[in-house]
Protein backbone atom coordinates (compact mmCIF):
# COMPACT_ATOMS: atom_id res chain seq x y z
CA UNK A 1 0.00 0.00 0.00
CA UNK A 2 3.03 2.36 0.94
CA UNK A 3 4.59 1.29 -2.26
CA UNK A 4 1.51 2.43 -4.22
CA UNK A 5 1.11 5.60 -2.40
CA UNK A 6 5.08 6.54 -3.34
CA UNK A 7 4.86 5.32 -6.78
CA UNK A 8 1.81 8.05 -7.59
CA UNK A 9 3.53 10.83 -6.29
CA UNK A 10 6.26 10.00 -9.27
CA UNK A 11 4.02 9.86 -12.06
CA UNK A 12 3.79 12.95 -14.28
CA UNK A 13 0.97 12.07 -16.47
CA UNK A 14 -1.18 15.12 -17.06
CA UNK A 15 1.57 17.90 -15.77
CA UNK A 16 2.58 20.32 -17.99
CA UNK A 17 5.81 20.30 -19.20
CA UNK A 18 8.11 23.24 -21.09
CA UNK A 19 8.91 22.88 -25.21
CA UNK A 20 11.08 20.70 -26.22
CA UNK A 21 10.92 18.10 -23.40
CA UNK A 22 11.43 14.47 -24.85
CA UNK A 23 9.45 11.73 -23.62
CA UNK A 24 10.77 8.35 -23.31
CA UNK A 25 7.99 5.94 -23.34
CA UNK A 26 5.48 5.97 -26.39
CA UNK A 27 2.06 7.99 -25.56
CA UNK A 28 -0.09 10.54 -26.85
CA UNK A 29 1.19 14.37 -26.10
CA UNK A 30 -2.19 17.18 -26.57
CA UNK A 31 -1.54 20.87 -25.98
CA UNK A 32 -3.39 22.73 -23.44
CA UNK A 33 -6.39 24.13 -25.92
CA UNK A 34 -6.31 20.38 -27.25
CA UNK A 35 -6.67 19.11 -23.88
CA UNK A 36 -9.35 21.51 -22.70
CA UNK A 37 -10.98 20.65 -25.97
CA UNK A 38 -11.02 17.10 -25.43
CA UNK A 39 -12.23 17.78 -21.29
CA UNK A 40 -15.47 19.71 -22.71
CA UNK A 41 -15.78 16.84 -25.54
CA UNK A 42 -15.87 14.34 -22.56
CA UNK A 43 -17.85 16.43 -20.46
CA UNK A 44 -20.49 16.78 -23.06
CA UNK A 45 -20.32 12.62 -24.07
CA UNK A 46 -20.87 11.95 -20.60
CA UNK A 47 -24.07 14.19 -20.13
CA UNK A 48 -25.08 12.69 -23.55
CA UNK A 49 -24.79 9.69 -21.62
CA UNK A 50 -26.72 9.99 -18.84
CA UNK A 51 -29.29 11.78 -21.33
CA UNK A 52 -29.26 8.27 -22.84
CA UNK A 53 -29.69 6.21 -19.78
CA UNK A 54 -32.42 8.24 -18.72
CA UNK A 55 -34.03 7.77 -22.27
CA UNK A 56 -33.32 4.48 -21.92
CA UNK A 57 -34.95 4.04 -18.74
CA UNK A 58 -38.14 6.21 -19.81
CA UNK A 59 -38.36 3.70 -23.01
CA UNK A 60 -38.63 0.32 -20.70
CA UNK A 61 -41.30 2.79 -18.60
CA UNK A 62 -43.14 2.92 -21.87
CA UNK A 63 -42.74 -0.69 -22.94
CA UNK A 64 -44.20 -1.59 -19.46
CA UNK A 65 -47.16 1.40 -20.07
CA UNK A 66 -47.83 -1.16 -23.31
CA UNK A 67 -47.71 -4.35 -21.85
CA UNK A 68 -50.42 -3.27 -19.05
CA UNK A 69 -52.68 -1.29 -21.81
CA UNK A 70 -52.88 -4.03 -24.04
CA UNK A 71 -53.71 -6.36 -20.74
CA UNK A 72 -56.69 -3.20 -19.92
CA UNK A 73 -57.34 -3.54 -23.50
CA UNK A 74 -57.83 -7.32 -23.46
CA UNK A 75 -59.54 -7.47 -20.09
CA UNK A 76 -62.16 -5.08 -21.68
CA UNK A 77 -62.99 -7.04 -24.44
CA UNK A 78 -63.58 -10.26 -22.16
CA UNK A 79 -66.06 -8.20 -20.12
CA UNK A 80 -67.70 -6.64 -22.90
CA UNK A 81 -68.21 -10.26 -24.68
CA UNK A 82 -69.51 -11.41 -21.24
CA UNK A 83 -71.65 -8.27 -20.80
CA UNK A 84 -72.87 -9.46 -24.53
CA UNK A 85 -73.41 -13.06 -23.37
CA UNK A 86 -75.60 -11.77 -20.67
CA UNK A 87 -77.86 -9.77 -23.01
CA UNK A 88 -78.48 -12.91 -24.68
CA UNK A 89 -79.13 -14.51 -21.80
CA UNK A 90 -81.80 -12.08 -20.45
CA UNK A 91 -83.36 -11.86 -23.93
CA UNK A 92 -83.94 -15.46 -24.13
CA UNK A 93 -85.12 -15.40 -20.27
CA UNK A 94 -87.64 -12.58 -21.47
CA UNK A 95 -88.71 -15.31 -24.14
CA UNK A 96 -89.79 -17.58 -22.44
CA UNK A 97 -91.15 -15.55 -19.49
CA UNK A 98 -93.21 -14.07 -22.32
CA UNK A 99 -94.13 -17.89 -23.80
CA UNK A 100 -94.90 -18.99 -20.30
CA UNK A 101 -96.79 -15.39 -19.65
CA UNK A 102 -98.95 -16.16 -22.89
CA UNK A 103 -99.66 -20.16 -21.97
CA UNK A 104 -101.20 -18.48 -18.61
CA UNK A 105 -103.30 -16.86 -20.36
CA UNK A 106 -104.52 -18.94 -21.82
CA UNK A 107 -104.89 -21.27 -19.14
CA UNK A 108 -106.74 -18.63 -17.56
CA UNK A 109 -109.33 -17.77 -20.02
CA UNK A 110 -109.72 -21.49 -21.10
CA UNK A 111 -110.14 -21.95 -16.97
CA UNK A 112 -112.85 -19.05 -17.43
CA UNK A 113 -114.35 -20.20 -20.42
CA UNK A 114 -114.85 -23.56 -19.12
CA UNK A 115 -116.15 -22.48 -15.65
CA UNK A 116 -118.51 -19.99 -17.43
CA UNK A 117 -119.67 -23.51 -19.86
CA UNK A 118 -120.00 -25.32 -16.95
CA UNK A 119 -122.34 -22.82 -15.05
CA UNK A 120 -124.39 -22.68 -18.13
CA UNK A 121 -124.48 -25.99 -18.59
CA UNK A 122 -125.41 -26.53 -15.41
CA UNK A 123 -128.25 -24.08 -15.78
CA UNK A 124 -129.61 -25.44 -18.98
CA UNK A 125 -129.62 -29.11 -17.43
CA UNK A 126 -130.96 -28.32 -14.63
CA UNK A 127 -133.67 -26.24 -16.42
CA UNK A 128 -134.18 -29.57 -18.51
CA UNK A 129 -134.54 -31.80 -15.45
CA UNK A 130 -137.37 -29.25 -13.96
CA UNK A 131 -139.14 -29.18 -17.01
CA UNK A 132 -138.76 -33.09 -17.30
CA UNK A 133 -140.25 -32.91 -13.37
CA UNK A 134 -143.15 -31.11 -14.10
CA UNK A 135 -144.60 -33.39 -17.53
CA UNK A 136 -144.69 -36.23 -15.28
Amino acid sequence: MIALYLLCNIAFSGEPVDKGFVIKEPSYVFTIPEAQALMTRVSELEKKEKLYGEQVELIKVLDEKQIILKSTIETKDKIIEQHKQLIDLEKEKSLRLEKKDSWNNIKIYSAFVFGFSFAVGSFIAADNIADTLERN
